[in-house]
């Protein structure tokens, strides 16, 4: 039962949570968020040494006595690898909550969804069969999306429709697919249906598996099922953004891999498929970052980017693909987060997320702008840090898988990080270094406190350490066990052809050589000059005023990039709003026929009426004789029916 004691703990925390905001201090309730959050993350390392001896499955009840539909619990590699994300993750945002949320209102509501919010995802990831799965699954969405119009906010409620709907949707085709494959199998066990491997020999199996991608298609942010998620995470509080970003679209990533991996014995031409998807996932995500000046849609449509290279190693299908794809699972949730709570503290401090109206923060703000920097790097996939340490392994994996697709592959996916490193440069250089407008806007009291910027400095640790020691650490003693989990062979002794640690040497002596000769240039004077370009001298007003709108935006003008971009603009890329908009035609056209319809029966009513008054008034002459005729008509036949 200590498996189930993950989901439990933070459930039952969020009603106390509710019961002391209501009856104690707020202090007491918010250290009790907090703490109910490390107890969880602590229970999840408990689980450990249980796991490494062989899953831990057991029954809780049979639904309505049938058999096949046993809910339950399954922890195996894969299922601890997750909770021990997304507990340590919920962790993190509930310490940086006490200060980011501190000053907001309703913050029982805030914690309790928190905390349902972190277990309904143990739960999703724990559980032993599909049913579970899917009522987990609903409780996740249905607390994420209070979370993202808890502002109250026109945009917030906006946003949280729309990742409501889009869902939802996803939601029903995923029951659909559940039943399909009840119907199937006669069983909805996700140990069993692993050992059964569901081969790919017939249509409605291979329906069944397209209708499980969309559904979890929709919440990993696979384009082109991605369009709520640039509306949704800058809604919501820079703590649940860190959450959603980090770990909420990886449950999805969570039953992809279970779906492709291990329940379907999936053929090439699917797992091409995937590849492409993936591919397509990468290069709109980073195309659309490029041009943001919203800093938080710029993160949202990253974390679509990102989520294509673990979609791509995905789909290679091979150990090195499978092992790339779950590394960049934990350095995405790293280095994604920690972004998401470095953009938050900007906004604490600032007010502002517009980059155009910021800049000069690395002076004020240094804890800030260093582990912003790191996570940037990180992202970029720029050696020795964790982002290029699971892309290499997923480049690698395209190498030997070989062929004329699976290079372009390569070349698309190399491409896609260095437009990355492109467009983090334009959020480092508004945010931190700029000076333009943004020097305008002054933090109110420097660095955050330290309740904020501990989780910060800890992932930043953290993408540091897996890309200095990634074949020592992350490797041999999270992602290797959770392959052999999955029957594939451990990737412990791979080291492909980069040594990180001798790029982390090279690394630190290029700085430290850089230092010396920066300090011995410090040692005579310097002569200064005015800047200039191409014989031009750019005045101190002209230097200063590059803000993120100078950064990129020609590319809207350059073809293919600029129909991209138009057609995103006019909202035509968007799957939400075009189906919606084709709901309201099709409404409007059906509306339209019925009002037709009616207005043609009540017209043909009224002649029919008119007509018979017309008939009536031929009987109403005035004449005597005339109306004594009837009254003996209407006896005559009143007595012939009463003599039947």
């Amino acid at each position: 039962m200590l498996a189930l004691s993950i989901v439990l703990i933070p459930m039952t925390a969020a009603i106390v949570s509710l019961v002391l905001g209501k009856m104690s201090s707020r202090r007491v309730r918010d250290y009790f968020a907090v703490a109910a959050a490390l107890i969880t993350f602590a229970v999840t390392l408990l689980l450990i040494p249980g796991v490494r001896n062989g899953p831990i499955h057991f029954k809780l009840w049979e639904m309505f006595g049938i058999s096949g539909m046993a809910i339950s619990v399954n922890v195996d590699g894969l299922s601890l690898f997750m909770s021990c994300l997304i507990s340590f993750m919920g962790f993190l945002a509930a310490l940086y909550s006490l200060a980011y949320m501190g000053k907001e209102e309703n913050l029982n509501f805030y914690y309790f969804l928190m905390l349902v919010f972190i277990g309904s995802m143990n739960g999703a990831v724990i559980a032993g069969d599909l049913a579970s799965f899917f009522l987990f699954w609903e409780i996740m969405t249905i607390s994420s999306f209070l979370l993202v119009i808890f502002n109250g906010s026109l945009e917030a409620r906006k946003a949280g429709i729309k990742y409501f709907i889009m869902t939802a949707s996803g939601s029903l085709l995923m029951l659909l697919s559940i039943g399909a494959l009840y119907a199937a199998t006669g069983t909805m066990s996700i140990p069993v249906l692993i050992s059964q491997g569901i081969g790919m020999n017939s249509w409605l199996i291979h329906l069944v598996l397209l209708l499980f991608l969309i559904g979890l298609g929709i919440k990993a942010g696979i384009v082109p099922l991605h369009t709520w998620l640039p509306d949704a995470y800058p809604a919501a509080p820079s703590p649940i953004s860190s959450l959603m970003s980090g770990v909420m679209i990886k449950v999805g990533i969570y039953m992809i891999l279970r779906v492709l991996c291990q329940i379907f014995s999936v053929t090439v031409s699917w797992n091409l498929v995937v590849c492409f998807l993936g591919v397509l996932t990468i290069l709109i995500g980073v195309i659309f970052a490029m041009v943001q000046h919203d800093a938080k849609r710029l993160l949202a449509f990253h974390s679509i980017s990102q989520i294509g290279y673990i979609i791509l190693g995905i789909g290679i299908g091979t150990t090195l693909g499978i092992g790339g794809a779950l590394f960049h699972v934990i350095n995405h949730a790293f280095f994604k987060g920690l972004l998401f709570l470095c953009i938050g503290a900007v906004i604490y401090r600032t007010g502002e997320r517009n980059l155009d109206k910021l800049g000069g923060l690395a002076k004020v703000m240094p804890i800030t702008f260093v582990t912003c920097l790191v996570a940037s790097l990180s992202i970029s996939g720029v050696p020795p840090f964790n982002g290029f340490a699971s892309k290499w392994i997923i480049y690698q994996a395209l190498i030997e898988k070989g062929g004329f697709l699976h290079m372009m592959f390569l070349a698309a996916a190399m491409f896609g990080s260095a437009l990355t490193l492109a467009s983090f440069l334009k959020l480092i250089h508004t945010v931190f270094l700029g000076g333009g407008s943004g020097a305008k806007v002054h933090p109110r009291g420097g660095e955050v406190s330290w309740m904020m910027s501990l989780p910060m400095v800890v992932l930043a640790g953290l993408c540091i350490v897996l890309g200095v020691f990634a074949f020592q650490v992350p490797l041999k003693c999270f992602v290797s066990p959770v392959l052999l989990a999955m029957n594939y062979q451990p990737l412990s002794t791979f080291a492909g052809f980069f040594n990180p640690m001798l790029a982390a040497g090279l690394l630190i002596l290029g700085l430290a050589a850089g230092l010396v000769i920066y300090l011995l240039g410090n040692l005579k004077s310097a002569r200064t000059d005015m800047p200039y370009v191409g014989g031009e001298i750019l005045d101190d007003e002209v230097m200063s005023g590059i803000t993120a709108e100078h950064f990129y935006d020609t590319i809207k003008e350059v073809e293919p990039f600029a129909y991209l971009y138009e057609r995103e603009e006019a909202g035509r890329l968007d799957l939400y709003q075009t189906t919606m908009g084709g709901v309201r035609n099709t409404s409007r056209f059906v509306f339209e026929r019925i009002e037709q319809s009616v207005d043609k029966l009540y017209a043909g009513l009224i002649r029919a009426g008119e007509y018979l008054v017309r008939e009536l008034r031929k009987i109403h002459s005035g004449i005597l004789p005339s109306y004594i005729y009837w009254v003996l008509v209407g006896l005559v036949i009143l007595v012939f029916l009463l003599m039947r």
